[in-house]
């Protein structure tokens, strides 16, 4: 009796534990008067449907963009660490990259969705690129990633890996250029940091704000990853460091953009350590997208082979007309791999949301709904890319809608690189991805590449993987294979 009524005290003490939280929660929960969609208010059951919402996130949103999508345009979800404000109309995701960053801050709020704020600052930015570089890093990455075989011979490689290893090798041989983009150990370092942070984000996400600090010490591996780049980078980055802080140093020596950032970290007094930790930040930002972007179109060549016919009559056609050479001009002319591409992130954009903003102070929508400080708001891209009032048969791959109509009319505005309310795999507004262009100037020349040196298809030409779901990421299957075959030398034109 007595072991019963100790139990009965203790449970009577905790449901009035949580009553008192409920209704200070209630009381002081400033996001009551927004909508929610998937998950309870109740303390407790929020932080279940945090964890539902990793495994039905894509599904939540859709079920709150259906909604409330033409219904005020604005709900909420539950993710384990905090509340998330979702944006669905065209009004009011305008709005949202409208406001100034005093007001919602792009920073803290991408920082604080993919966890670089706790692993590394805040710190952003990309390139620019040198299409010669590219185009001859491109050729050996190839050669290397992708097996040479005799005539009419299918080669199998796993589609996800090689295009990471694709990237990797361009974006490296603009950020630190030549012998380290070709180094196999500095390489292999690159290439993991992103499956590093998004493992890193992963566990961050399970955890509240106030104890993310604390359990990113615990869980990191960036201060291990950085001693392990050290041996393959730290002579070059010491020359580096030596030239950036000569008044009349070698200004040429090194022509890529890790000097830039090297020069610019010196000038603030950064360490070697921190030095790495940018780049590392930089590396992140460059392949992730990159690389699932592009690998979602080349599954979605290699399930429609008809496509490629029509890619490789246009890229024929293009370096034809500039003597098989590459350039800026090459790159604009090629629509219809502008087309391919655009239309495959609007389909497969690897993340169903965008413009991921932190309210820096109370703010208000036209619609009157306020958003508290502290709040993020995130808009719903997905739902903006399938939107029938924006694109006709939304749910159908057309790889030729982007083409434009009349030759040279409109065609900025159906660019891949261009961001508007109904197309937001760059994001939107005066903080659109920086590194656009050089993403796209990658993927159109992979793409040419491919369709003027192989024919690609699924295994003995079947259909095409399906893509999985990881909370609000879209991944392409990591264990399919592209099966290559390189075409006949008179039917290459580069």
């Amino acid at each position: 009796m007595d072991h019963l009524g100790a139990t009965s005290t203790v449970v009577l003490y905790f449901l009035g534990a949580a009553a008192l939280y409920g209704v200070y929660h209630y009381n002081f929960d400033k996001l009551r008067h927004i909508p929610i969609v998937g998950a309870s208010s109740i303390p407790g059951l929020s932080y279940i449907h945090g964890l539902q919402f990793s495994l039905r996130a894509a599904e939540i949103l859709e079920e709150g963009c259906q909604k409330y999508g033409n219904n005020g345009g604005i709900f909420r979800v539950a993710q384990t660490d905090q509340w998330t404000v979702m944006v669905s109309s065209p009004q009011l995701i305008d709005e949202l990259r409208r406001f100034s960053d005093d007001q919602m801050s792009l920073r803290h709020g991408l920082g604080e969705m993919n966890g670089t704020s706790y692993a590394f600052g805040t710190k952003f930015t990309s390139p620019e690129s040198l299409i010669d570089a590219v185009q001859e890093e491109m050729l050996l990455a190839f050669s290397d990633l992708i097996p040479q075989t005799a005539d009419e011979e299918w080669v199998g490689v796993l589609g996800l890996s090689t295009v990471i290893g694709l990237v990797s090798r361009m974006t490296n041989r603009v950020f630190v250029g030549k012998p380290l983009c070709r180094d196999p150990g500095f390489m292999q370092i690159a290439t993991n940091v992103p499956h590093d942070m998004l493992n890193t984000r992963t566990v961050l996400n399970l955890f509240p704000v106030f104890l993310k600090p604390l359990i990113v010490r615990l869980i990191t591996p960036f201060p291990r990853r950085v001693r392990e780049c050290m041996p393959f980078i730290e002579s070059e980055l010491q020359d580096r460091i030596r030239v950036a802080n000569e008044e009349d140093g070698d200004a040429n020596r090194y022509d890529n953009f890790f000097q830039i950032l090297v020069q610019e970290l010196v000038s603030r007094g950064n360490t070697m350590e921190s030095i790495i930790s940018s780049l590392f930040l930089l590396e992140i930002g460059a392949m992730h997208t990159t690389s699932m972007s592009f690998t979602h179109a080349l599954f979605e060549l290699a399930a429609h082979p008809e496509y490629a016919q029509e890619l490789r009559h246009e890229a024929q056609q293009v370096f034809k007309d500039f003597d098989g050479v590459w350039s800026k001009d090459v790159v604009a002319k090629l629509t219809k791999h502008d087309s391919f591409l655009k239309e495959s992130m609007r389909v497969y954009d690897p993340n169903a949301t965008s413009l991921f903003r932190k309210a820096m102070r109370n703010v208000t929508f036209s619609n009157g709904i306020c958003i508290p400080k502290g709040t993020l708001v995130i808009a719903a891209a997905r739902h903006a890319h399938f939107n029938e009032n924006s694109y006709a048969s939304p749910n159908v791959f057309n790889p030729w809608r982007f083409v434009p109509t009349n030759e040279g009319l409109g065609t900025f505005s159906h660019n891949v690189t261009t961001p508007s309310v109904d197309y937001l795999h760059f994001g939107l507004g005066k903080h659109s991805c920086p590194g656009r262009f050089f993403a796209a100037l990658q993927m159109k020349m992979m793409l040419a590449h491919i369709v003027m040196n192989y024919d690609v298809q699924f295994e003995n030409g079947g259909p095409g993987p399906r893509e999985k779901w990881n909370v609000t990421s879209l991944i392409p299957d990591r264990t399919a294979k592209v099966y290559f075959q390189k075409r006949k030398t008179d039917d290459v034109d580069l």
